[in-house]
Formats: C-alpha cells, structure tokens, sequence
C-alpha cells in the first residue's frame, strides 16, 4: 500500500496565449518499507486538453543521498472520453532533464517500458490520482 504526502504547489508562470497559471505540485510517496519515490506534476490551468505531465523519481531519498542511485520515469496523463488515462514517454531531451538532473537518470520511454520501474510508476500515478485532490480536480475537469 503506498501513502501520499501531498508536497509543495507553486505557479510557474502565466499561458501567454490564456493568462492562466502553469502549476507545479509535489508529493511523497511511501510503501511499508518507507520512503519510495517522490512525484512533480506541472499542468496549464488553461489548457485541459494539453493533459498533465508527471515526474516519478524511484530510489535513495536519504539522509546524504544523490541523484546517482535515483531513476526517473515520464507520465503523461489526458482527458479520454472514458476518464483520464496515462502512458510513459521519452524523458530524455525534456525540460525535465534539463532543468531537474537532482531527480536521477531520466528513462527513455523504452526502457521504463523494458523494466518493472513502467509498472511501479503507473502504481503511483493511480495512487496520486486517487489521494492527490490537487492532481485530481484538475484531471477531472472540476479544478479549473
């Protein structure tokens, strides 16, 4: 069972094209052993069908860790005519990478896919979506 720890939430910024807020969520994510992973989640407030993108980072978060023992996963979430659904991409060559080499290795969408880490982060994404109420509202339309 994995716990959610709702973290910081910041406006990065306004659409030039909408005005509204481009918006950063953070959380924590712990399992019975502890702690497991940690998930950002930025989204335009103006623009739904733009979806969600989600940063997942497995590994040491410890006391004196780094970002070498860390692997990070790409999520990127959409509004279906069925509800929300979520799929891996490609995290390399991403804002991301650039700008968030504290979070570990950013996986290529093959090989998350190739690994077991695709099904840990798909674990989390569910479990983000269902405690989350931040991450939530938005992907269900009600957050706008």
């Amino acid at each position: 069972m994995l716990t959610i720890e709702e973290g910081k939430d910041e406006i990065l910024g306004h659409c030039d094209c909408c005005g509204r807020a481009t918006r950063l969520v953070r959380g924590f994510v712990s399992s019975e052993r502890g702690a497991y992973a940690v998930y950002l989640a930025r989204w335009s407030e103006g623009h739904p069908e733009s979806g969600v993108e989600m940063l997942v980072s497995f590994g040491n978060w410890g006391e004196g860790s780094d970002a070498s023992s860390r692997k990070a996963v790409l999520l990127e979430w959409q509004p279906l005519e069925n509800g929300p659904g979520c799929r891996v991409l490609d995290a390399r060559n991403t804002t991301w990478a650039r700008e968030e080499s504290f979070y570990g290795c950013m996986l290529s969408r093959e090989a998350a896919l190739e690994s077991s880490i695709s099904s840990q982060a798909f674990e989390i994404a569910d479990a983000v979506y269902e405690k989350d109420a931040r991450f939530r509202e938005f992907i269900q339309g009600t957050g706008r």
